[in-house]
């Protein structure tokens, strides 16, 4: 048995495997320089509180398949659909915003009708043109 602060009281619970993901962290370190840090989220099913925290090389050693999934740039990302880190125009702000937004794929930014935001026109219309192409390659 272990204990665990399940939303926010000690209980006693079973070996429960975590849900964990790792993601990228922008770090600014100077007025206009950010860099990316990779972190790590631990969450425990039907817990509202969760770790997250800078990834160390213990992280990685302990969870080596969502490790790969993040070097991959899968995570959250069904087979067979884009990410939309594959754009040449993609920036993280706009992943951030579009994620905030479900909306986390080439093929679901290009499903939209019109730019979920002004700023990321110029991405929509690589998205569109990026399914176009892929579509008649297909075909």
């Amino acid at each position: 048995m272990e204990y665990q602060l399940i939303n926010g009281k000690v209980q006693e619970v079973d070996n429960v495997t975590p849900n964990v993901a790792f993601f990228e962290h922008v770090k600014q370190i100077g007025k206009c320089e950010y860099v990316p840090v990779d972190y790590i989220r631990i969450k425990f099913a039907g817990n509202r509180d969760f770790i997250s925290r800078k990834a160390t090389k213990d992280d990685i050693a302990a969870h080596p398949e969502e490790w790969a999934e993040y070097q991959a740039g899968m995570v959250g990302q069904d087979e067979g659909l884009t990410p939309l880190n594959a754009l040449p125009l993609f920036k993280m702000a706009f992943g951030l915003e579009l994620a905030s937004q479900d909306i986390h794929t080439v093929e679901e930014l290009a499903a939209m009708p019109e730019p979920p935001f002004p700023a990321v026109g110029p991405l929509w219309k690589q998205a569109k043109k990026w399914v176009a192409v892929n579509d008649s390659e297909v075909a």
